[in-house]
C-alpha cells in the first residue's frame, strides 16, 4: 500500500486540507492548486558543546568578575520635516471588494485570502473597486444599487492586472499599482455594473454640485436680479437719461416758444407746467422753461419760484442745469417770493444768497445793501 501524499496549497500553505481526497487538486478554500511537498528531514542530533577548561583557582576578585556597566541609551532623534509631512498625509482607506456576479452579495463573512463570494450558490470573483477622481474617498458608503462613488458621484474602476486578468486583487493593499500576485503593472478600468451600463445620476450629480458649490448659483442669480433691477430702472428713467428725440425739435428756439406759448393759452396746471418746464431745461431750452416756470408759480406754486431763483444764482453756477448768467437782483427776487409763497427749502438759498453779498466788495454800495435788506426782512429780519 503506497505512502499518502502530503501536499499543501500553492496559494497559502496555511490553508487547511482537512481530509481532502487524493483526487482532489484544488483548495477548498481559494480554490488555487495543490503541490506536493516532501515530508522534513529529521534535523542531526546537535554535537555536545566542548568542557571549558577550568582556571585555577584564585581568591583575589579580577576586573573581569564584575558585570560591565549597562550602556546608556541613545537619545531618541528629532522626527524630520518629511517626516512629519508624512504622518500629516491621511491614510488611504481600505479597498473596496465586491462580488462581479452580483455587488450586492455581503461578503463580510469571507475568509481573509478568499477570492470567492462566500454567498451561497454564487462563487463570483471578488474584484476590487476605486474611485476614478480620488483614491481617498471612501468606498464603504456605496448602495449597492449605485455604481458611481458615494462622496463626488465620480465612476468606480476596478483593477487588473496587465499580464492576467485572472488575477486576484484581494491581497492588494491601499495605493499599491504592482499586481499582488506578478509584480506587473495594473490597469484601471471603469466599473459599470453586472449589467454593463452606467446608471443615469444627472439628477443626483446636479444636487450634489448645487451642495458643493451653493455660493456660486446664489451669486448668479443675486447678479440676475440686480440687472434686471438696473435694466428697470433704467427703462423707467431713459428720458432723463439720454434725451429723447423731442429734444431736436427744442432746439429752434422760436418753434419752442410757439409751441409753449400755445400751450399757455390752452391753459395748463402748475404740476403740468413745473414737469414741462424741466423737460425744457434737460434739453438745454432756457426761454420756454421760463414761461412754464413763471405759470406753474401764477399758478401756486412757490417751488416753481426756486427754480427760478436758481437760474440766476451765483453761488451755484453750473451745479444747476439750464444756468444763466449771474443775476443777484432777480436772483434775491424770486428767492423771496418762493419764502413768502412757502417753499421752506428756499429760505437756505436766499440765507446763502445774501451772506455770499455780504462778503462781495461792493456789499457797502446803496444797491448790494438794500438787496441784502430785501433777503433779511423776507427771513424775519435776521
Amino acid at each position: 500500500m503506497s505512502e499518502r501524499r502530503s501536499r499543501v496549497c500553492s496559494r497559502s500553505p496555511e490553508h487547511d486540507l482537512g481530509e481532502l481526497e487524493p483526487w482532489v487538486n484544488v483548495c477548498p478554500v481559494c480554490g488555487s492548486d495543490l503541490e506536493d511537498v516532501k515530508p522534513p528531514e529529521p534535523p542531526p542530533e546537535p554535537e555536545p558543546p566542548p568542557e571549558p577548561e577550568r582556571a585555577p583557582v584564585d581568591d583575589a576578585p579580577r576586573a573581569e568578575e564584575f558585570p560591565p556597566l549597562r550602556p546608556e541609551k541613545p537619545a531618541p532623534e528629532p522626527p524630520s520635516e518629511e517626516s512629519a509631512e508624512e504622518d500629516k498625509e491621511p491614510a488611504l482607506p481600505a479597498p473596496a471588494l465586491v462580488c462581479k456576479k452580483n455587488p450586492g452579495h455581503d461578503i463580510s463573512n469571507r475568509d481573509a485570502d478568499a477570492i470567492k463570494c462566500p454567498h451561497p450558490r454564487c462563487g463570483g470573483t471578488l474584484i476590487q473597486l476605486e474611485c476614478e477622481k480620488d483614491l481617498r474617498h471612501d468606498l464603504s458608503k456605496r448602495r449597492p444599487d449605485r455604481f458611481t462613488c458615494p462622496e463626488c458621484e465620480d465612476p468606480l474602476v476596478r483593477l487588473v492586472c496587465s499580464f492576467d486578468r485572472n488575477h486576484s486583487m484581494v491581497g492588494r493593499g491601499a495605493g499599491q499599482t504592482a499586481c499582488p500576485i506578478c509584480g506587473h503593472a495594473l490597469l484601471r478600468e471603469r466599473y459599470k455594473g453586472p449589467s454593463g451600463k452606467e446608471r443615469p445620476t444627472l439628477l443626483r450629480r446636479l444636487w450634489l454640485l448645487i451642495q458643493q458649490y451653493w455660493r456660486a448659483p446664489i451669486g448668479a442669480v443675486a447678479g440676475v436680479v440686480v440687472v434686471t433691477v438696473l435694466a428697470i430702472v433704467i427703462i423707467a428713467n431713459w428720458r432723463s437719461i439720454w434725451p429723447p428725440e423731442r429734444c431736436a425739435a427744442m432746439r429752434d428756439v422760436n418753434t419752442a416758444l410757439n409751441a409753449v406759448t400755445k400751450q399757455l393759452e390752452r391753459g395748463i396746471s402748475a404740476a403740468d407746467a413745473s414737469k414741462s418746464a424741466e423737460l425744457h431745461l434737460s434739453c438745454n431750452s432756457v426761454e420756454p422753461a421760463l414761461l412754464l416756470l413763471r405759470r406753474a408759480y401764477e399758478e401756486g406754486d412757490a417751488g416753481a419760484a426756486r427754480t427760478l431763483g436758481g437760474l440766476f444764482d451765483p453761488t451755484l453756477g453750473q451745479e444747476v442745469i439750464g444756468h444763466q448768467p449771474p443775476n443777484p437782483p432777480r436772483s434775491v427776487e424770486w428767492y423771496v417770493r418762493a419764502v413768502k409763497g412757502g417753499d421752506q427749502a428756499s429760505r437756505s438759498d436766499l440765507e446763502r444768497l445774501a451772506s455770499w453779498l455780504q462778503n462781495q466788495p461792493d456789499s457797502d454800495s446803496p444797491k448790494t445793501q438794500a438787496l441784502i435788506e430785501t433777503a433779511q426782512d423776507a427771513l424775519g429780519g435776521k
